[in-house]
């Protein structure tokens, strides 16, 4: 028995060490390894970021001792907190000769003492608010602060960081921390010219963006929240270009938002020019009676164009090359069968649809009825459908030019008085029979009266026709052209090819009951066509031609 007992002791004092040791990890499990054991720390943030930390050096050694501390001073509580978000840790992995020993840390930014670790066996613990703090305000603690990230530039759809930064966020206490990065590298991105998208991670309080080519032209300076590529580039490049882009940016410090600094960006994009075609009208909106630009670009070839209207107008236009545009213009006829309300114009450009919308509205000038008895004076045999036939031919034999000579408004001649304007019914015999709307502007003009064009343009017609007598058309770009006719004499500058202004003389008025044409011999007409139709010059004088912008 005696002898029993002497054994029970000596396991009792053998059993000492490790009932001692499981006492004092029970107690404090939170230091289980020394501060002159470990070797290295690996620190993993929640944001991904990885810092490693070596005890030889200074840094190094104070976090880790800053770490084992804050493991000393924790208390041990059941189990982590329901409302803990596990995803928001830190994971520190201490090794010490060749053991890793991994540490979980959950810090709260808003309630420090609500802050946990949980050791290599799952034990967990409280950490003290003031050791809390003290991380909260370190920098290792960037990770749990979104004002720190420092802004970013994303370029044609990859995110590039800033050239140069200098960047201030705000930890829990209001300690400001400084970030400063320089990447010298300038990455060179490629992309289509529309398609050279820019936008900042964090907008800028201020911003100046300075695009320029191989040249050192500068095709854009301003701010960033006003680039926008479809507007910005579409209309300067036309080839495949090196583009350089600089951007420098400032965040000013505001309430709520925790954060201030500046940053620049440098980089190159390589545009390819591979642009789709595009259309666009020069008005939403004309009356019955008027026309409207079509203009188009980036089209290879004309034949690759066709042009359909609903409801239909009766008319395809005429597309001509304009430089690196396209342009046709399209008549809306008076009596159009419509009528008003939307039409959808279609162009087709290489099987490709592209609609466009017209609204189209009732005339507002006026229809009264002008009503004069020339009965003795006017040849009303000369108004007939052949001869009308014979002068709408020689308006529609004239092919539209690419050049838009025609600028500002139109100033039409009006002679010693106006007789008619456009879209008023005249009785020129007094019968009923006899009248017709006017197609244009009616003047009076005697012999000496000058007759001179209502913009610039060229003489593409001097000629004599049974209805209009004796005829000058001048052509203003575009298959827009104006016509003077019963003229009593062609006026010094009536030669095909020669180029007029609005004070050439162009012809002379006639004599009265001597005229030649459809007049009383002292009215002379002008009038403006499009597409082989007469069309209101009442837009072109108040506005001139409307071209729009692209869309």
């Amino acid at each position: 028995m005696k002898k029993l007992f002497i054994r029970a002791i000596w396991v009792c004092i053998c059993l000492i060490p490790t009932l001692m040791a499981i006492i004092v990890y029970n107690h404090t499990p939170k230091t289980p390894i020394q501060s002159s054991e470990i070797s290295s720390l690996t620190w993993e943030g929640p944001g991904g970021s990885t810092a490693q930390f070596w005890m030889k050096e200074k840094d190094g050694k104070d976090f880790i001792s800053f770490l084992l501390d804050l493991n000393g001073n924790a208390t041990p509580i059941d189990k982590l907190p329901k409302d803990v978000n596990t995803d928001n840790g830190y994971t520190a992995t201490f090794v010490t000769g060749g053991v890793r020993s991994v540490y979980q840390y959950y810090f709260s930014t808003v309630s420090p003492s609500n802050s946990y670790v949980v050791d290599p066996e799952k034990k967990v613990f409280r950490i003290d608010a003031a050791d809390t703090i003290a991380f909260l305000d370190s920098g290792q603690s960037a990770d749990l602060y979104p004002a720190s990230a420092v802004p970013t530039l994303t370029v044609v759809g990859e995110t590039l960081s800033a050239s140069s930064v200098n960047w201030t966020y705000y930890t829990y206490s209001g300690t400001g921390r400084t970030l400063n990065e320089v990447n010298p590298d300038i990455p060179t991105y490629t992309a289509s010219y529309v398609g050279i998208t820019l936008s900042a991670s964090r907008i800028p309080d201020s911003s100046l963006l300075v695009i320029t080519d191989d040249s050192d032209q500068v095709l854009y300076k301003g701010s960033l929240a006003d680039y926008n590529a479809s507007t910005t580039l579409k209309k300067l490049i036309r080839k495949d270009t090196l583009l350089h882009f600089t951007l420098e940016a400032d965040w000013k410090e505001q309430e709520g938002a925790k954060y201030s600094g500046n940053a620049s960006f440098c980089f190159d994009v390589q545009t390819i020019f591979d642009p789709a075609a595009n259309f666009w009208l020069g008005e939403k909106s004309v009356e019955l009676g008027e026309f409207v630009v079509l203009s188009g670009e980036f089209v290879e070839e004309l034949s690759d164009l066709s042009f359909s209207s609903s409801p239909a107008i009766g008319f395809s236009p005429t597309f001509i090359r304009d430089g690196d545009l396209v342009r046709a213009l399209v008549p809306i006829p008076r009596e159009l069968a419509a009528g008003t309300g939307q039409y959808t114009f279609t162009v087709t450009c290489q099987g490709k649809e592209y609609p466009l919308t017209l609204n189209v509205t009732a005339p507002t000038h006026s229809e009264a009825i002008k009503t004069y008895n020339y009965s003795q004076k006017v040849n009303t045999a000369l108004r007939t459908e052949a001869n009308l036939a014979e002068f709408g031919s020689l308006m529609a034999s004239l092919p539209a030019t690419s050049t838009l000579y025609a600028s500002d408004s139109f100033v039409l001649n009006t002679g010693e008085g106006t007789r008619a304007k456009y879209g008023q019914i005249i009785h020129n015999t007094g019968r009923e029979a006899d009248q017709f709307r006017s197609n244009g502007l009616a003047f009076v003009a005697y012999a000496d009266t000058k007759v001179t064009p209502a913009s610039g343009g060229t003489v593409v017609a001097v000629t004599t026709t049974s209805y209009g007598g004796n005829t000058v058309v001048v052509d203003h770009g575009w298959g827009l052209f104006s016509v003077y006719y019963c003229l009593g004499s062609f006026g010094e500058k009536a030669v095909v090819g020669t180029y007029v202004t609005t004070t050439d003389v162009i012809g002379y008025g006639g004599r009265e009951g001597k005229g030649v044409g459809y007049t009383d011999g002292i009215t002379c007409y002008c009038e403006v066509w499009v597409g082989g139709q007469p069309v209101s010059y009442y837009p072109l004088e108040s506005q001139g031609i409307v071209i729009g912008t692209p869309n």
